[in-house]
């Protein structure tokens, strides 16, 4: 869960997402 997180902030980094757009994308992985 962490590990998930931390990858998927790192990930909002590199494309610069925007933050709902983000959060569905976190609801998209397993």
């Amino acid at each position: 869960s962490y590990i998930k997180s931390e990858a998927v902030l790192k990930i909002m980094e590199y494309l610069d997402m925007p933050f709902p757009q983000l959060s569905l994308f976190i609801k998209l992985i397993p």
